[in-house]
């Protein structure tokens, strides 16, 4: 969830009996960015995705979770569970939700702004149990052992029990929090979770703090642990690397002047030795992990603040953002040298793509849920 996602609800009636109807949009055409390929290595061979289908979710802000028996996502009130081909296999009601789903073997998992947690079965939707907190629950939780971790809006980390919802610890940030970083998966056996502007690792089983690190700004991007490191970015903070283990800072990456101010940066993804994030300001740049230098960089039609998907196979990045004069807001950007191959129009986009499989999955605020086929 993003920082611009926290400025709209979206509401969701549902059709009793009834499943919603799938229809073919028109799609503005992908259109490639012009390529200098006497400066640039050979790009990968031109193609375009195809629109499998787009559904009806009302509001989608979330990024959706990919099972082997569905894609699950949050819009409006309701849960979904969509099978390939783009139909209902179930709907269950949870109140206005702007979160993000997580899954294991047997459960959904997703907060409600009310503050209710709720643990879905995979299979039927029906309510396993459900967890009310001290206020809004927007980021995906993360499983941990037999823990589910969740980040609050009333300044709490929460671990609830896996198989029962009995809350067993919070952890209070003595910083505050944004509200706009979830959780995320630390060194075996603790989590990361961010305050306002400090990175904690937690003891998952007991909430005790392993380590702190003020990241010199605001935290507004998951973490994310690669290599014994953990990255986090933000306003002011920059893109920073932490050693897992200490918190120890390793490098930071930031760019802005005095005129301007900093950047915002988004959630940071990590593959091999590369981070790619994007920004607030409509640009993406990939970094060396190891040492933070610049790899390339370049800008997108739209502020970015989502975590890219990665397509190892073709060597595109994608990249969703939100509306910015009417210009479209999905686009696949060569890895190698940050080139737009191709993009879509597709409304605000404030859910990262969800890709698996072949296919790349994305909730949009115009009201569709998208299936692309990437093959």
């Amino acid at each position: 969830m993003m920082l611009l996602a926290l400025l709209a609800l979206g509401q969701f009636t549902p059709i009793p009996g009834k499943k919603p109807l799938v229809t073919a949009p028109r799609l503005a055409t992908p259109t490639p960015s012009p390529q200098d390929t006497t400066a640039m290595p050979p790009e990968p061979a031109a193609w375009r995705p195809i629109l499998l289908w787009r559904t009806t979710v009302k509001r989608g802000e979330g990024t959706a979770a990919i099972g082997k028996e569905g894609v699950f996502v949050a819009g409006g009130t309701a849960v979904h569970r969509f099978n390939s081909e783009g139909r209902t296999d179930w709907a269950t009601e949870i109140g206005t939700s702007l979160a993000e789903v997580t899954l294991d073997a047997k459960r959904v998992y997703v907060g409600s702004e009310r503050g209710t947690v709720y643990a879905l079965d995979r299979q039927s939707g029906a309510v396993a149990w459900k967890a009310t907190l001290g206020n809004a629950v927007r980021m995906a939780p993360v499983v941990v052992g037999d823990r589910l971790i969740m980040e609050c809006l009333d300044n709490y980390v929460y671990a609830l029990e896996l198989a029962t919802g009995t809350v067993k610890w919070k952890f209070v940030r003595p910083d505050g929090s944004l509200g706009y970083a979830g959780p995320s998966l630390g060194p075996p056996g603790s989590v990361l979770v961010c305050g306002e502007s400090t990175v904690y690792r937690l003891n998952a089983a007991t909430g005790q703090e392993i380590w702190r690190s003020n990241v010199g700004g605001k935290a507004l991007g998951t973490p994310a642990l690669s290599g014994g490191r953990v990255y986090v970015a933000g306003d002011g903070a920059g893109v920073v690397a932490l050693d897992a283990e200490t918190g120890e800072r390793r490098w930071r990456f930031r760019v802005g002047d005095e005129k301007t101010g900093p950047d915002w940066f988004g959630s940071p993804l990590v593959v091999g030795k590369t981070l790619y994030v994007s920004s607030y300001r409509r640009n993406v740049y990939a970094l060396d992990a190891t040492t933070g230098k610049l790899k390339w960089s370049t800008k997108v039609l739209g502020s970015a603040l989502a975590r890219p998907a990665l397509d190892e196979k073709r060597e595109l990045l994608y990249l969703s953002s939100i509306t910015y004069r009417d210009n479209p807001t999905l686009t696949a950007l060569s890895t190698r040298t940050g080139t737009q191959v191709w993009d879509y129009k597709l409304g605000s986009l404030l859910a990262a793509p969800a890709l698996l499989g072949g296919r790349l999955y994305l909730a949009s605020t115009n009201g569709y849920f998208y299936a692309f086929s990437i093959q």
